[in-house]
């Protein structure tokens, strides 16, 4: 089911399945520090989403949104 929603650049996107949520952290599109929530819960940071990022730490910390590249739907 897609009820996954993530903000970016202060607009939100979605909704999104679990699993494309996870493929935008993969591609780096998605960092720990960026904003999501499942169907109308609390925004909560994405680092905080458990299994979301790989287990080796990579949760992308970088602290603005200069290195991300444009998502398209």
């Amino acid at each position: 089911m897609s009820h996954w929603h993530f903000m970016l650049w202060g607009k939100p996107f979605g909704p999104l399945s679990f699993d494309a949520l996870k493929e935008l952290a993969e591609s780096k599109q998605l960092l720990g520090h960026h904003q999501v929530r499942y169907g109308d819960g609390p925004w909560v940071p994405a680092s905080s989403v458990e299994g979301l990022f790989s287990e080796h730490g990579d949760q992308g910390s970088g602290s603005s949104h200069d290195d991300c590249e444009p998502i398209s739907y």
